[in-house]
């Protein structure tokens, strides 16, 4: 059967007007349900993936590869960072023990957003799987090695063999491991509130239950009190950091409401305590738009019965 269409095989689609085209043609296919040329067409990815591809798509640039040129857009303008290849200690984290050899499959958090992983090989031959930003901002230094290390030489420079430290079982150390897992552990469902906006542990404190412990019985510890960050988007660290009962912490929430009476500030449930009114009450009056001074002075409506 003759065909009357432009013979494209052997075509490299850059060299013939679509400059970004990863398509080359190797033969023709026949005719769709259209009359459209259909040709077989190989990317040059890395995976060399062969698809069936409408002439005049190619020749239009609509199409320009299997896909992969589209995800490598879409992460440029997302802000992507390449690490293939990237060796930890030669790019801003002079410790690391990592080389980044290739992307791992994506961390998907508790609120759906995707965080690139990276498989990663250790300086002492084991490989780990990590998220890219604590490999950069050195979170996680090694596969575990590097932790053991330093305590191994702690031990040598003061002449004391490393021991446990017998707290395991405490509240205190509670305290200490809840830390950690919120902001190293993509998996906790805490995550996203902490490690997933950025929220670190200092490096002391993540190296050390003891500096923690000798920290948090410095400044006030006792097992009513529970940890609290003062600027509540700062990290885990002493400057930021002190003991407070549960009450106090949680009038230092992202999502609280400050209300502002008689030049006073405060958050509506310190308000609602002291005007003797329920908070969600009080949150509701702010919610359908009352102005303070009403939702803070008028009284409760008494049911009749």
């Amino acid at each position: 059967m003759n065909y009357n269409f432009t013979d494209m095989t052997g075509w490299k689609m850059n060299e013939h007007g679509v400059p970004d085209s990863r398509w080359t043609v190797k033969r023709f296919v026949g005719l769709n349900k259209s009359g459209k040329a259909m040709w077989e067409c190989e990317c040059s990815c890395d995976k060399h993936t062969i698809k069936t591809v409408e002439g005049t798509l190619l020749r239009g640039g609509q199409s320009k590869s299997c896909g992969c040129y589209r995800l490598v857009r879409r992460r440029k303008n997302h802000g992507f960072v390449d690490m293939t290849g990237w060796v930890m200690k030669e790019h801003g984290v002079p410790e690391s023990r990592l080389t980044a050899l290739s992307l791992a499959e994506p961390y998907i958090g508790n609120d759906g957003h995707k965080r690139q992983q990276w498989l990663c090989h250790c300086e002492c031959g084991n490989e780990i799987i990590a998220l890219g930003f604590h490999i950069r901002k050195g979170v996680t230094k090694s596969c575990g090695c590097y932790h053991s290390d330093v305590s191994a030489e702690l031990g040598r420079r003061t002449g004391k063999l490393r021991v446990t430290h017998g707290e395991s079982n405490t509240r205190l150390y509670k305290e200490w491991r809840g830390m950690k897992v919120r902001c190293n552990n993509p998996t906790d469902q805490h995550w996203p509130d902490y490690g997933g906006r950025g929220i670190r542990l200092c490096d002391e404190w993540n190296e050390s239950y003891e500096a923690f412990a000798e920290w948090a019985k410095a400044n006030g510890y006792d097992d009513s009190l529970t940890i609290d960050r003062i600027d509540v988007n700062g990290n885990y660290e002493p400057s930021n950091c002190r003991w407070v009962t549960q009450k106090e912490q949680s009038n230092n929430k992202r999502t609280n409401v400050y209300l502002t009476y008689k030049g006073e500030t405060k958050t509506a449930a310190q308000w609602a305590e002291e005007i003797g009114m329920n908070p969600i009450t009080l949150r509701r009056r702010i919610q359908k738009g009352w102005s303070v001074e009403d939702a803070i002075e008028k009284p409760l409506r008494r049911k009749s019965f």
